[in-house]
């Protein structure tokens, strides 16, 4: 993770690991990335050419975006009023 520059803006809960066996066949191993952080399950180990896929948390993205989408929108409109109201 630190040579990936860390989690990012949106911690996804859940990782998969995608493992080839010696048929070339590809598994998908799901790691559990909350309850490792919170202490409730174990690390997962790695292995030799282990594929680590960390995929974005799209809800917290999305509530992130909805906020500022809000924040923005309130702080406008706020503009909006002292501007019309000190025009008078």
């Amino acid at each position: 993770m630190a040579q990936a520059q860390g989690w990012g803006l949106y911690i996804p809960t859940k990782a998969y690991i995608y493992r080839y066996d010696e048929q070339g066949q590809r598994h998908e191993i799901e790691v559990p990335l909350k309850a490792i952080r919170d202490r409730k399950k174990p690390d997962v180990v790695l292995q030799a050419k282990d594929v680590l896929y960390l995929p974005e948390n799209r809800t917290a993205k999305n509530v992130d975006l909805a906020i500022q989408a809000m924040t923005g929108l309130s702080s406008a409109a706020g503009a909006a009023i002292i501007y019309t109201s000190a025009g008078r």
